[in-house]
């Protein structure tokens, strides 16, 4: 399957303080045979589980933090001496202060921006990211805010069903996901059922150049679509539209019966409904997924899909 995790093209045609803790020990470091080679690294997790009753929640995860580094773990999911009587904001920044005091090793924080509201949540993320780097403190987020993680990490760790689905900079990750789940996760993505005809790769709404799809696997060959037409563009049909300030987010369903979504310019005249020209108009690479990821895989109509 090919995800088109940033845009498609449409032709018109309380405050809860900060979770913060500290820790001086690593946590079930695994053994290793040269210490020398781990000498950046300040916590070592292998085959952590945790369960709440029969819940499993974390599931044989392992996964290492280096000296200094922000990593995030991602999933679905005033003034005038007493707390209570700050605002938000400054309520986040004593907790900050208060974390820091004692100089810890790794700072914990778990869902540190939940209860505030959008603006002062991305003001107070770069904040914070600032004030951990120059104090040089190495700390682990847990949230559920795609772009919360991806701003404030060095890394991050996208977790599924008590597992690592992916971990790595925040832009590898966006960019190029090893799995539906994480390019679904992370953005606006459609996936378009295709096969490879050539040095394109054909889709029910036009063609991409083979070069451009990262990582498609080569000798794939195209004998029997050789009577195959080629389109450079599909039709489908608006059946939902959502207003995200500069864009428009379309839903389009395919004469397949699939569902595309399209970003469109706020300022330009889409309908809100019925059939319109829809091809793929992407500026970067786009990821594809095996015909075994698809969630029907008896789907006969691509035959070597992506």
């Amino acid at each position: 399957m090919m995800s088109n995790s940033a845009q498609s093209h449409t032709n018109s045609h309380s405050d809860e303080q900060m979770n913060s803790s500290k820790t001086t020990q690593e946590t079930r470091r695994s053994p290793v045979s040269d210490e020398s080679n781990h000498t950046d690294e300040v916590l070592e997790l292998c085959d952590l589980q945790k369960h709440y009753g029969t819940e499993t929640v974390v599931d044989h995860l392992s996964l290492s933090v280096n000296s200094g580094e922000i990593l995030t773990l991602l999933g679905p999911s005033g003034c005038g001496n007493y707390p209570d009587e700050l605002s938000g904001g400054q309520q986040q920044r004593v907790a900050l202060a208060r974390s820091l005091a004692p100089e810890p090793d790794i700072l914990l924080l778990d869902e540190p921006f939940s209860n505030l509201d959008v603006d002062l949540r991305v003001a107070m993320r770069e904040e914070v990211r600032r004030i951990l780097k120059e104090a040089g403190v190495t700390a682990i987020s847990v949230t559920h805010d795609q772009e919360e993680a991806l701003s404030i990490s060095d890394r991050v760790a996208v977790m599924s069903d008590g597992h690592i689905e992916q971990v790595g900079k925040p832009e590898a990750v966006f960019q190029h996901p090893e799995s539906r789940f994480v390019a679904s996760f992370l953005g606006y993505a459609s996936f378009i059922p295709g096969y490879v005809s050539g040095d394109v790769v054909q889709t029910e709404v036009g063609t991409v150049p083979r070069e451009q799809i990262h990582g498609l696997i080569s000798g794939t060959t195209a004998d029997e679509y050789a009577d195959t037409q080629i389109n450079e563009y599909g039709c489908g049909e608006v059946v939902a539209r959502r207003y995200l300030g500069p864009t428009f987010l379309y839903e389009v369903e395919l004469e397949t019966g699939e569902s595309v979504q399209c970003m469109h310019n706020h300022d330009e005249d889409i309908p809100e409904s019925g059939v319109v020209d829809i091809e793929i108009n992407a500026d970067h690479e786009l990821a594809w997924f095996p015909r075994e990821q698809r969630p029907d895989e008896t789907d006969e109509r691509y035959p070597r899909g992506i």
